[in-house]
């Protein structure tokens, strides 16, 4: 059997491997609890490889005329955590601005306009991963 016709083969579908079974999903229910303490970041910094994303965060303060930078804390996760994180952080930021007003960052601010179907439908996706999570 040729590989293009195990791939026409339909799932449940024999063939001389056996019988296709798309991997099972299972979903746990995770409680984060609050930190014990938390750390102040203004700023931060992102590096990527193949198989993990890396941020930095850290604290500016201007200091005469230098302008002082200490990392406070670096995080290393997997690309798939870093887009759940991502789309969280979208939908907590739309809950803040219906809650506090909006937040003033020009970028920001044209993505928000921008928000479109594709979007909103990611945001509900986000929406129910950190009801899971939380």
């Amino acid at each position: 059997m040729t590989p293009n016709e195990l791939e026409a083969k339909r799932p449940g579908e024999g063939n001389e491997f056996g019988t296709f079974e798309p991997p099972r999903r299972i979903e746990y229910n995770v409680k984060i609890e609050p930190a014990e303490t938390y750390i102040y970041s203004n700023v931060a910094g992102v590096s990527i490889a193949p198989w993990d994303i890396r941020i930095n965060f850290a604290e500016v303060q201007p200091r005469g005329d230098d302008v002082i930078s200490r990392t406070v804390a670096g995080i290393v996760m997997p690309p798939e955590h870093a887009v759940a994180l991502a789309l969280t952080l979208m939908q907590q930021l739309r809950i803040y601005e219906k809650q506090f007003g909006l937040i003033r960052h020009p970028a920001w601010a044209a993505l928000r306009e921008g928000f479109d179907e594709a979007d909103a439908e990611a945001l509900k996706i986000a929406e129910g991963l950190s009801k899971k999570s939380g």
